[in-house]
């Protein structure tokens, strides 16, 4: 897992950001799961979880914080 994002920029990351989580190699039920536990997280930041799998390669992350 990889947050990647404004959470990595603290000069743009202000009240009004989120947080992106990447994620590789996931089962589908592994998935369900990491999805309730990231929801669990916070109900004042979202927090959102994003499928590499299924990401375009022209999308894919550069560069991130490894988790």
């Amino acid at each position: 897992m990889v947050v990647f994002g404004s959470l990595n920029r603290p000069e743009i990351f202000n009240e009004y950001s989120d947080v992106d989580i990447a994620a590789w190699g996931l089962s589908s039920k592994d998935w369900l799961r990491a999805i309730g536990a990231v929801r669990d997280l916070s109900d004042d930041i979202p927090i959102n979880l994003v499928d590499m799998s299924i990401v375009r390669p022209e999308l894919a992350i550069v560069e991130g914080v490894a988790l």
